[in-house]
């Protein structure tokens, strides 16, 4: 930026965007001593501002400090923030980790407040363990009922539960009877 002749050569300022001051104090005490304090208050900044910094071992750091961290009740939001880091070693420990504790995980905050794009992401996944595919059906009917509005395309996520390991029981009794089944001809063809 400084050495290539752009803008920021001649200017007395340069604003870093997307860039917290704190963490900028703290990556300059860290490049004059190798040192750096990482807190589950500033791990999320501090690994933002080094990944666009590109002071890879700070990122490294926190990446860990994350790693440690992990549980059912944050998995999926360190997912999806590393996700949009390019942090592609821990993600794909996170996504395990939720493939394996789904069914702890849906008792969380993080899942009622997930994307429709990152839930059939889950639910698609041949790695998906569950005791039985019920378990998937609730999950994301539970998911339904706490978003704003009933998304039209809930036919989208519909289609990635494996319907045919369901009792025809449940279908029955359960499936076809959910409102946003039986009020979608999307879905109730999929049932059918």
């Amino acid at each position: 930026m400084f050495t290539a002749g752009l803008a920021e050569t001649v200017q007395d300022v340069v604003t870093l965007n997307g860039v917290e001051p704190g963490m900028i104090s703290g990556l300059l005490d860290y490049a004059y001593t190798g040192q750096i304090t990482i807190t589950k208050h500033n791990v999320q900044s501090m690994l933002s501002a080094a990944n666009l910094l590109e002071i890879l071992p700070v990122r490294d750091a926190c990446c860990q400090f994350l790693d440690k961290s992990m549980d059912e009740s944050n998995c999926l939001g360190i997912h999806c923030f590393l996700e949009i880091h390019s942090c592609t070693n821990l993600m794909n420990k996170a996504k395990t980790f939720i493939l394996k504790h789904f069914q702890e995980i849906i008792e969380g905050e993080e899942f009622i407040n997930t994307t429709e794009v990152k839930l059939i992401e889950i639910i698609s996944s041949d790695d998906l363990e569950v005791d039985k595919e019920e378990t998937v059906f609730h999950a994301c009917i539970k998911w339904l009922n706490h978003q704003q509005r009933v998304p039209k395309s809930f036919h989208h996520v519909l289609e990635h539960i494996r319907l045919p390991l369901l009792t025809p029981y449940f279908i029955h009794d359960v499936v076809e009877r959910t409102p946003a089944v039986s009020e979608s001809a999307e879905c109730r063809s999929l049932v059918e």
